[in-house]
């Protein structure tokens, strides 16, 4: 289920992992508001367990990028799951979604989304020696505008910031 929803947004996947931690949907999608409010996101209220439209929803891409981060830092492991390219279950392969892991080897998730209204959606991350950034496009009339815009947040990121460590 897992990589359901990391790789192609398994919708159906979303509400059976909502439904075995939580008991249904709207328990977690209380859950997920909660974790909201404890990262301080104050621009983002969850209705969907899967990111369907629904009235009174909506997000930031600053609240994106940041629930981004914080998801990387408390479950790094996760991303092995988010750069497979695809997977087969059940005699079906599946792709993923995020075409930008077959265009730059420092690619390694996250997430993409689409909808008719909202256009198309990427929230993407990648690390380059021991700096990491992401990028957030919302709204993208394709799949390849979004990639392309991501792309070129990520590279600017890393063209034009440095780590340096302050203080031990």
């Amino acid at each position: 289920l897992v990589k359901g929803i990391a790789v192609v947004s398994g919708n159906d996947a979303c509400v059976a992992v909502a439904e075995f931690l939580q008991g249904n949907e709207q328990a977690f999608v209380e859950k997920m508001n909660q974790k909201l409010h404890e990262l301080d996101l104050e621009n983002s209220l969850f209705q969907t367990v899967n990111g369907w439209p629904a009235p009174d929803q909506y997000t930031t891409t600053k609240d994106m990028a940041l629930l981004a981060r914080a998801y990387i830092q408390l479950f790094p492991e996760a991303l092995e799951y988010h750069r497979l390219k695809e997977f087969t279950h059940e005699n079906i392969r599946q792709r993923n979604r995020n075409g930008l892991l077959w265009r730059d080897p420092s690619v390694d998730g996250l997430k993409t989304g689409h909808t008719e209204k909202a256009g198309y959606h990427l929230l993407a991350t990648a690390k380059r020696e021991d700096q990491r950034f992401v990028a957030v496009v919302m709204g993208a009339k394709s799949e390849a505008i979004r990639e392309r815009e991501a792309l070129r947040l990520l590279n600017y990121g890393f063209r034009n910031f440095v780590s340096v460590r302050l203080f031990e």
